[in-house]
């Protein structure tokens, strides 16, 4: 199961009790909106950075640059699982085809 634990004060939830779809929300402990995703059990760490980049990075269309642009835009997996093809058309390089093939993905 992945966990989404806090950055600052280390409090760990399972990924789906944080509501990470268009808000950031904030550690209950600390108020910290950094988190990392965690594979509970086995020590693997991943980031949310590294998960983005994981899921789209071998996209047709989605090239370094675009890469990039995505993850300046959005800091959770979950924000860009659940962005519309109108939503990733306003990051910069990403056009209609391209976010269609990553709503898809």
């Amino acid at each position: 199961m992945i966990h989404a634990e806090c950055a600052v004060c280390g409090d760990t939830h399972p990924l789906e009790d944080r509501q990470m779809g268009w808000v950031t929300t904030e550690c209950p402990y600390c108020g910290s909106t950094r988190y990392q995703s965690i594979n509970n059990g086995d020590g693997i760490e991943k980031s949310e950075r590294a998960r983005i980049r994981d899921a789209i990075s071998d996209i047709d269309g989605v090239g370094g640059q675009t890469l990039e642009n995505i993850l300046d835009e959005y800091n959770f997996y979950a924000e860009v699982e659940t962005a519309s093809v109108d939503d990733l058309t306003g990051v910069r390089l990403v056009g209609e085809a391209t976010a269609e093939r990553i709503t898809k993905a």
